[in-house]
């Protein structure tokens, strides 16, 4: 018969968080790829000067990525948290896809959406869990690059459609 070896299941519990982690790096690589091979951002001409070159922007967002990543691990006993988790990593590789083509202040609208999604995680993440284990600490770069793309869309834009 078929004998589970309990030595070799310790062994795989122990490196569970890396398969968190990996899958959202994994699908923003992909993402980016997709982006950079399809040059979806090049005809962008109304580009905001004070963001960052997209490069750069995309290893902002598969380091963010791969944090929440690491959140869902560690909150993978509270479902609805978990589930919250997973819809924003969603949205967070849909919304490349989203605004290639819209100008920043048209953009603005999924911005604020990022911001209040990141907030609202924030907030449940303080609620749910004790100070001292610090998982907020891992969604403060969300939230923090959120909060600057909504600055850098709203002040440093001179046509705004909200």
């Amino acid at each position: 018969m078929f004998k589970i070896n309990v030595n070799i299941i310790m062994k795989i519990e122990k490196y569970i968080y890396l398969i968190h982690i990996i899958i959202p790096i994994f699908l923003a690589c992909i993402v980016n790829l997709y982006i950079f091979k399809n040059d979806l951002y090049k005809n962008n001409d109304k580009r905001n000067i004070y963001l960052p070159q997209g490069y750069i922007i995309g290893i902002i967002w598969t380091i963010i990525l791969g944090l929440l990543g690491y959140v869902h691990y560690l909150t993978y006993e509270k479902s609805f948290l978990s589930r919250i988790i997973v819809f924003i990593i969603i949205y967070c590789l849909l919304y490349p896809l989203l605004t290639s083509k819209l100008d920043n202040g048209e953009s603005i609208k999924y911005n604020l959406l990022g911001l209040l999604l990141a907030f609202i995680l924030f907030i449940l993440i303080i609620l749910k869990y004790d100070q001292k284990n610090m998982i907020f600490i891992y969604v403060l770069p969300f939230l923090f690059w959120n909060i600057y793309i909504c600055i850098i869309t709203i002040f440093f834009n001179d046509n705004i459609k909200i």
